[in-house]
């Protein structure tokens, strides 16, 4: 997104597996301690502003460069856009995130691996 934008940005790995999702100076940026965060220099008042959460970053950016978000406020475009990217935050991005979990960082027997497969007790 950034790089539709045309904004300039800095890459700043974290990595996850080595837990620096967890240093203090992270927390500062995302009490959550999740990626992807981004810090704006130019944030809306000025000054720096942390954003966390990638359809929070996603509507950020948008809003920043006034693109992207399908019209202005209130528009048909603008809402179908949006309804999309409530769809791909609440189902297609946590069923994928699921599945890279389990298929490459869940390790164990079948048996420690049963909450993967089994239905929820509601079923």
């Amino acid at each position: 997104m950034l790089e539709e934008c045309g904004l300039p940005y800095r890459v700043n790995p974290i990595n996850i597996l080595q837990g620096d999702q967890f240093d203090p100076a992270y927390l500062e940026l995302n009490p959550n301690n999740k990626v992807p965060t981004i810090v704006d220099p130019a944030g809306p008042d000025g000054g720096a502003f942390s954003v966390f959460e990638s359809g929070a970053i996603l509507l950020y950016l948008g809003e920043k460069v006034d693109a992207f978000l399908g019209g202005p406020p209130g528009s048909t475009g603008r809402h179908t856009c949006l309804q999309w990217l409530m769809f791909q935050m609440a189902s297609v991005g946590p069923m994928f995130g699921q599945c890279g979990y389990f298929r490459n960082y869940a390790r164990g027997s079948e048996v420690e691996l049963r909450y993967a497969t089994l239905p929820p007790p509601c079923c």
